[in-house]
């Protein structure tokens, strides 16, 4: 999955959290010499796609699909490979202290919507730019008052 750009500092310290998670996961498995997927730039680029297009309600790539002879990676719901990673990275949230951050931060970010989510649904509203831009706007400043 291709990240978004957080809308709020929630969102943001999230993503950090999952990001220095999956950097000490990616370096203990490289320690232990475990197969890192082989994922094409196509499979890339399509997953960049998906991910500006659907955010976490649609579909995206799942690197570690396909048998490695070639074979094309497959897609399953974002939200899916999301918590697959979450399981694969606990070991190192719960090293750090931060699993039970993580598991009340993406409960909160599921039920109300990611950026994404949150960006179309404001355009939906009216088909209004600014309708957009207000709710990114909103979303920036939100738990800073």
């Amino acid at each position: 999955r291709v990240a978004d750009v957080p809308a709020t500092v929630a969102d943001t310290v999230l993503h950090a959290t999952l990001t220095r998670a999956a950097v000490m996961t990616a370096l203990d498995e490289e320690r232990c010499d475990v197969p890192v997927p082989d994922v094409r730039a196509h499979e890339l680029a399509g997953a960049y796609w998906s991910s500006a297009r659907y955010g976490l309600d649609g579909p995206a790539v799942d690197p570690f699909s396909g048998d490695g002879d070639g074979d094309g990676k497959s897609t399953a719901p974002a939200v899916d490979l999301l918590r697959a990673l979450i399981d694969r990275i606990a070991p190192a949230l719960r090293t750090v202290g931060d699993f039970e951050f993580v598991d009340d931060e993406l409960t909160r970010l599921l039920e109300r919507g990611n950026g994404a989510r949150r960006q179309r649904a404001a355009w939906q509203r009216r088909g209004e730019v600014s309708d957009v831009i207000d709710a990114v706007n909103e979303a920036t400043v939100e738990g800073c008052r």
